[in-house]
Protein backbone atom coordinates (compact mmCIF):
# COMPACT_ATOMS: atom_id res chain seq x y z
CA UNK A 1 0.00 0.00 0.00
CA UNK A 2 1.37 3.39 -1.00
CA UNK A 3 1.62 6.23 1.50
CA UNK A 4 0.58 9.56 0.03
CA UNK A 5 0.55 12.76 2.06
CA UNK A 6 -1.87 15.60 1.45
CA UNK A 7 -0.92 19.18 2.18
CA UNK A 8 -2.89 21.37 4.53
CA UNK A 9 -0.57 24.26 5.22
CA UNK A 10 -2.74 25.81 7.95
CA UNK A 11 -2.15 22.81 10.22
CA UNK A 12 1.63 23.05 9.96
CA UNK A 13 3.40 24.57 12.95
CA UNK A 14 6.28 26.72 11.78
CA UNK A 15 7.46 27.29 8.24
CA UNK A 16 5.46 25.14 5.78
CA UNK A 17 8.30 24.79 3.27
CA UNK A 18 10.73 23.62 5.95
CA UNK A 19 8.19 21.13 7.29
CA UNK A 20 7.31 19.77 3.85
CA UNK A 21 11.00 19.48 2.95
CA UNK A 22 11.50 17.31 6.03
CA UNK A 23 8.41 15.29 5.14
CA UNK A 24 9.60 14.71 1.57
CA UNK A 25 13.04 13.67 2.81
CA UNK A 26 11.38 10.56 4.24
CA UNK A 27 10.46 9.57 0.67
CA UNK A 28 6.73 8.88 0.79
CA UNK A 29 5.08 7.51 -2.34
CA UNK A 30 3.59 10.87 -3.25
CA UNK A 31 2.61 14.34 -2.06
CA UNK A 32 -0.75 15.73 -3.07
CA UNK A 33 -0.72 19.53 -3.05
CA UNK A 34 -4.26 20.31 -1.98
CA UNK A 35 -4.73 23.95 -1.02
CA UNK A 36 -8.25 24.54 -2.29
CA UNK A 37 -8.52 28.06 -0.84
CA UNK A 38 -5.62 29.42 -2.88
CA UNK A 39 -6.21 31.07 -6.24
CA UNK A 40 -3.99 30.06 -9.14
CA UNK A 41 -1.12 32.50 -8.59
CA UNK A 42 -0.98 31.86 -4.84
CA UNK A 43 -1.13 28.11 -5.39
CA UNK A 44 1.72 28.39 -7.87
CA UNK A 45 3.78 30.39 -5.35
CA UNK A 46 3.13 27.72 -2.71
CA UNK A 47 3.80 24.74 -4.97
CA UNK A 48 6.73 25.90 -7.09
CA UNK A 49 9.45 25.52 -4.39
CA UNK A 50 8.26 21.97 -3.72
CA UNK A 51 8.93 20.81 -7.27
CA UNK A 52 12.76 20.64 -7.11
CA UNK A 53 12.65 19.32 -3.53
CA UNK A 54 10.33 16.47 -4.50
CA UNK A 55 12.52 15.74 -7.51
CA UNK A 56 15.59 15.57 -5.26
CA UNK A 57 13.97 12.91 -3.10
CA UNK A 58 12.23 11.08 -5.94
CA UNK A 59 8.71 11.80 -4.66
CA UNK A 60 5.95 12.29 -7.26
CA UNK A 61 3.88 15.44 -6.79
CA UNK A 62 0.15 15.50 -7.46
CA UNK A 63 -1.62 18.82 -7.94
CA UNK A 64 -5.19 19.48 -6.91
CA UNK A 65 -5.73 22.19 -9.47
CA UNK A 66 -6.24 22.92 -13.14
CA UNK A 67 -4.39 21.11 -15.92
CA UNK A 68 -2.95 24.45 -17.04
CA UNK A 69 -1.46 25.16 -13.63
CA UNK A 70 -0.02 21.66 -13.33
CA UNK A 71 1.63 22.08 -16.72
CA UNK A 72 2.95 25.50 -15.70
CA UNK A 73 4.58 23.93 -12.64
CA UNK A 74 5.82 20.85 -14.47
CA UNK A 75 3.75 18.53 -12.27
CA UNK A 76 2.78 15.38 -14.14
CA UNK A 77 0.02 14.09 -11.84
CA UNK A 78 -3.36 15.79 -11.52
CA UNK A 79 -6.21 15.44 -9.01
CA UNK A 80 -9.72 16.64 -9.84
CA UNK A 81 -13.01 16.82 -8.01
CA UNK A 82 -15.84 14.67 -9.29
CA UNK A 83 -17.64 17.78 -10.57
CA UNK A 84 -14.55 18.84 -12.50
CA UNK A 85 -14.24 15.37 -13.98
CA UNK A 86 -17.81 15.58 -15.26
CA UNK A 87 -17.46 19.07 -16.70
CA UNK A 88 -14.93 18.36 -19.44
CA UNK A 89 -13.12 15.37 -20.92
CA UNK A 90 -10.26 14.29 -18.70
CA UNK A 91 -6.86 15.50 -19.95
CA UNK A 92 -4.72 12.85 -21.60
CA UNK A 93 -1.25 14.40 -21.30
CA UNK A 94 -0.54 13.56 -17.65
CA UNK A 95 1.08 10.56 -16.02
CA UNK A 96 -2.03 10.18 -13.86
CA UNK A 97 -5.39 11.88 -13.47
CA UNK A 98 -7.12 11.08 -10.19
CA UNK A 99 -10.69 11.90 -9.28
CA UNK A 100 -12.10 12.38 -5.77
CA UNK A 101 -15.32 10.41 -5.31
CA UNK A 102 -17.84 9.83 -2.54
CA UNK A 103 -19.83 6.81 -3.72
CA UNK A 104 -19.55 3.63 -5.74
CA UNK A 105 -21.54 5.19 -8.57
CA UNK A 106 -19.15 8.14 -8.76
CA UNK A 107 -16.13 5.84 -8.69
CA UNK A 108 -17.43 3.76 -11.59
CA UNK A 109 -18.33 6.85 -13.60
CA UNK A 110 -14.90 8.39 -13.03
CA UNK A 111 -13.34 5.13 -14.15
CA UNK A 112 -15.55 5.07 -17.26
CA UNK A 113 -14.46 8.61 -18.12
CA UNK A 114 -10.81 7.65 -18.05
CA UNK A 115 -9.57 8.42 -14.54
CA UNK A 116 -6.39 6.55 -13.69
CA UNK A 117 -7.16 6.52 -9.95
CA UNK A 118 -10.06 7.38 -7.67
CA UNK A 119 -9.73 8.70 -4.12
CA UNK A 120 -12.58 7.73 -1.81
CA UNK A 121 -13.42 9.05 1.63
CA UNK A 122 -13.70 9.98 4.27
CA UNK A 123 -13.12 6.51 5.70
CA UNK A 124 -12.68 7.25 9.40
CA UNK A 125 -13.74 10.12 11.64
CA UNK A 126 -11.70 13.06 10.45
CA UNK A 127 -10.86 16.48 11.94
CA UNK A 128 -11.17 17.79 8.39
CA UNK A 129 -14.84 16.75 8.28
CA UNK A 130 -16.18 17.74 11.71
CA UNK A 131 -19.69 16.51 12.39
CA UNK A 132 -19.86 14.30 9.29
CA UNK A 133 -20.09 10.55 9.89
CA UNK A 134 -17.35 8.53 8.19
CA UNK A 135 -18.23 6.36 5.20
CA UNK A 136 -16.37 3.42 6.70
CA UNK A 137 -14.27 0.50 5.54
CA UNK A 138 -17.17 -1.59 4.21
CA UNK A 139 -17.98 1.04 1.58
CA UNK A 140 -14.28 1.32 0.71
CA UNK A 141 -14.09 -2.45 0.29
CA UNK A 142 -17.05 -2.39 -2.11
CA UNK A 143 -15.37 0.23 -4.29
CA UNK A 144 -11.99 -1.53 -4.27
CA UNK A 145 -13.68 -4.74 -5.43
CA UNK A 146 -15.74 -3.01 -8.12
CA UNK A 147 -13.05 -0.82 -9.71
CA UNK A 148 -10.36 -1.99 -12.09
CA UNK A 149 -8.26 1.15 -11.47
CA UNK A 150 -6.38 1.89 -8.23
CA UNK A 151 -8.51 3.14 -5.34
CA UNK A 152 -6.96 5.47 -2.78
CA UNK A 153 -8.42 5.81 0.72
CA UNK A 154 -8.55 9.16 2.51
CA UNK A 155 -10.00 10.62 5.68
CA UNK A 156 -9.02 10.04 9.29
CA UNK A 157 -6.09 7.80 8.42
CA UNK A 158 -3.48 7.77 11.19
CA UNK A 159 -0.96 5.34 12.59
CA UNK A 160 -3.84 3.86 14.63
CA UNK A 161 -6.34 3.44 11.78
CA UNK A 162 -3.92 2.51 9.00
CA UNK A 163 -3.84 -1.24 9.84
CA UNK A 164 -7.63 -1.47 9.36
CA UNK A 165 -7.10 -0.77 5.65
CA UNK A 166 -4.84 -3.75 5.06
CA UNK A 167 -7.54 -6.41 4.60
CA UNK A 168 -9.22 -4.19 2.00
CA UNK A 169 -6.12 -3.62 -0.15
CA UNK A 170 -6.60 -0.06 -1.36
CA UNK A 171 -3.76 1.01 -3.62
CA UNK A 172 -2.83 3.89 -1.30
CA UNK A 173 -3.58 5.51 2.02
CA UNK A 174 -3.74 9.29 1.86
CA UNK A 175 -2.92 11.07 5.12
CA UNK A 176 -3.65 14.74 5.57
CA UNK A 177 -3.95 15.90 9.19
CA UNK A 178 -1.64 13.16 10.47
CA UNK A 179 1.04 14.05 7.94
CA UNK A 180 0.84 17.80 8.56
CA UNK A 181 1.11 17.70 12.35
CA UNK A 182 3.80 15.11 13.05
CA UNK A 183 6.61 16.29 15.36
CA UNK A 184 9.22 14.36 13.33
CA UNK A 185 8.03 14.46 9.71
CA UNK A 186 11.31 13.18 8.30
CA UNK A 187 10.73 9.78 9.97
CA UNK A 188 6.96 9.52 9.49
CA UNK A 189 7.11 7.34 6.38
CA UNK A 190 9.54 4.91 7.99
CA UNK A 191 7.35 4.62 11.09
CA UNK A 192 4.18 4.05 9.08
CA UNK A 193 5.82 1.43 6.88
CA UNK A 194 6.94 -0.42 9.97
CA UNK A 195 3.33 -0.45 11.20
CA UNK A 196 2.22 -1.92 7.88
CA UNK A 197 4.93 -4.58 8.04
CA UNK A 198 3.92 -5.63 11.57
CA UNK A 199 0.17 -5.64 10.96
Amino acid sequence: MKLIYVTERRRIVGDPLDYLTRLLSGRPDGLLIREKDLHADALCTFAAPLVPIAERYGVPLILRGTPALAQRLGIRNLQLSYAEALATPLPQDFDSVGVSVHSLAEALEAQRRGATTVTYGHIFTSPCKPGLPPRGTAALDEIVRACTIPVYAIGGITSDTLPFLLPIHPAAACLMSASMTDPEPETLTTRLRRILERA
